[in-house]
């Protein structure tokens, strides 16, 4: 009596874990999807201004709606530096023929403002860069996926999240900075 009832219980038991195992991995498999799509999306925007010695209205927008269109929430953040170059001088206040550099740093909100200033009815402007300043865009997930929350609840590890990093130097054709 007993062995006529738990064979139907491991055929439901048998297909739940089957289709719980293919539902996961096809979570996965979007998870991996939007991480190359935001890779995709932050490489395209990085590379476009880095040659063209600026950062657009029109070139950040798209990058942001690619990035949206995984439907997933994102922080994203650009940061900039430019290097500048000043006269060593002496306590006596003269210059003593070196030169210090420093890096000026510029974060998203200043660069944000500076590209979306006034009412858009007279355009936005062009954030400029110069040749050696350094561009970086990160981005990372703002909260769990389905099949991170899948993955989470059936094992003791949260799996990696969707997030990178991609940056380089204005003017050069190689890339020197973080690629994801």
């Amino acid at each position: 009596m007993f062995q006529e009832f738990l064979t139907p219980v491991n055929y439901v038991v048998g297909i739940f874990l089957v289709a719980l195992l293919g539902m996961s991995s096809l979570c996965l498999k979007m998870d991996a999807n939007a991480q190359s799509y935001c890779n995709d999306a932050v490489v395209e925007f990085v590379d476009k201004a880095r040659a063209s010695g600026y950062i657009s209205a029109e070139s950040y927008t798209e990058m942001m709606q690619r990035i949206h269109a995984t439907n997933n929430l994102y922080n994203v953040s650009i940061r900039h530096e430019s290097k500048t170059s000043v006269p060593q001088t002496n306590d006596a206040g003269r210059t003593t023929g070196k030169v210090v550099n420093a890096y000026n740093a510029y974060y998203q909100d200043e660069i944000l403002d500076y590209i979306f200033a006034g009412d858009g009815s007279a355009g936005f402007h062009n954030y400029p860069l110069k040749n050696g300043d350094y561009i970086q865009v990160t981005f990372e997930l703002q909260e769990p996926t389905f099949a991170t929350r899948l993955v989470t609840f059936f094992s003791a590890h949260a799996p990696k999240t969707i997030s990178g990093s991609y940056g380089g130097y204005v003017g050069s054709t190689e890339e020197y900075g973080n690629a994801f």
